[in-house]
């Protein structure tokens, strides 16, 4: 697979658009001798020929003239494929500023729900049964323990991540949940007590039992690891020190994308095929739990193996609203907790994007009229195209 000089495209909302080397690259080099060597499903095959094809000619583009200096430029189409690290910037934006919008003045608290990795192979066997499991236990102890200590039902937004720091499979959920909720009449707020939610230890057994459950029933005659429901379960739960929108502003750069951003890869050796990305070792954390920066070296084959096994099952919904904050009671429900805070009625999240296209050369505005149409491709993923690729 070869590529030609490249072309420059507008800048997009997404910083991993300026990363010197991305996910693309390395699918367009080794993608073609993984699909030979390996076994992948419909939906890897898919996001592997969208990440690769992004911002290339592959997909089409428009050419544009500055207006100031006569400078042209080519910018060729995104992917817009959730998985895509390019991709997502703008709407991961807009669902922030939706989420900040509707924070109520109360506190707030940061969840994490994860299960042991012995049950990591139940994942890779039917991810979509594995991940609903996930969110609908966790979501469901959480609801049930809240209004059983506190009378009443929290705001909820649940984020599925699949994935630790250096792209191995780690299913857990991130929640964001309010300091209280509507009474059961819904009529009135109750509030936790300071700095305090639930009793983390029962939250966390509730959670194991609830999964067990579950996921015997959605695992019929499916072989459990030896012990994994009897163990203690270790559930997070804590209130962020930066605040709400601080902690809402660190969710939201993961909800539309996945294992790793192009920013996280250091290096790409296109010849020997080693991929040097940085990751966060925890382990190796001060004692304030910040953990370590470090590096590590992985085969093409094995960066590409990661990132496919984090790819979600078409339609999966990934970030769900619990409490108060489901179904179709959750605008009124909206509604009647902003009228109990006195607060204005929710608004409409506009998001500001640059007024016209920046010329890279002189800063002047530049204006794309002519159409690049993409070329006619297969639908297999990879058969020796030549894609032009956008800088």
């Amino acid at each position: 697979m070869t590529e030609e000089t490249p072309s420059v495209c507008i800048d997009d909302d997404s910083d991993d658009m300026h990363a010197m080397h991305d996910c693309g690259d390395i699918f367009r080099r080794f993608g073609q001798e993984y699909e030979r060597t390996h076994d992948m499903t419909g939906v890897q095959r898919r996001v592997m020929r969208a990440v690769a094809s992004c911002r290339t000619s592959a997909l089409g583009g428009h050419a544009g003239r500055c207006t100031s200096c006569g400078h042209e430029e080519i910018s060729y189409n995104s992917c817009r494929d959730r998985h895509c690290p390019k991709c997502q910037g703008i709407n991961s934006r807009i669902w922030v500023a939706e989420r900040i919008s509707e924070l109520l003045p109360v506190q707030y608290f940061h969840l994490v729900f994860t299960v042991p990795s012995p049950l990591n192979d139940s994942a890779q066997l039917d991810a979509k049964a594995f991940y609903n499991v996930l969110m609908d236990a966790s979501s469901e102890s959480l609801i049930r323990m809240f209004r059983d200590v506190h009378g009443a039902v929290p705001a909820v937004v649940s984020v599925l991540h699949t994935w630790g720091s250096s792209m191995c499979l780690h299913p857990h959920v991130h929640m964001i949940v309010s300091g209280g909720g509507l009474d059961v009449r819904g009529s009135g707020w109750t509030s936790v007590p300071d700095g305090f939610l639930l009793d983390v230890k029962d939250l966390s057994r509730r959670f194991r039992d609830t999964f067990a459950r579950m996921f015997r029933r959605r695992f019929p005659g499916q072989l459990e690891p030896a012990g994994v429901f009897e163990k203690d379960w270790v559930a997070f739960c804590r209130k962020p020190f930066a605040g709400a929108e601080e902690f809402v502003e660190y969710v939201g750069r993961y909800t539309h994308r996945a294992a790793i951003s192009n920013r996280r890869i250091r290096d790409f050796n296109r010849e020997t095929g080693v991929v040097t990305i940085e990751y966060k070792d925890y382990r190796a954390g001060d004692a304030d739990a910040i953990p370590e920066i470090r590096t590590m070296e992985l085969p093409a084959m094995e960066f590409i193996r990661r990132f496919l096994q984090h790819c979600l099952p078409k339609g999966f919904r990934k970030i769900r609203f619990y409490g108060i904050f489901a179904g179709k009671k959750r605008y009124a429900n909206i509604a009647r907790c902003r009228c109990i805070f006195n607060l204005p009625p929710l608004q409409k999240t506009e998001i500001e994007k640059p007024e016209h296209n920046v010329c890279t050369r002189c800063g002047g505005e530049i204006i794309f009229n002519e159409e690049i149409m993409p070329p006619s491709a297969p639908h297999i993923v990879f058969r020796n195209e030549t894609w032009r690729k956008s800088a």
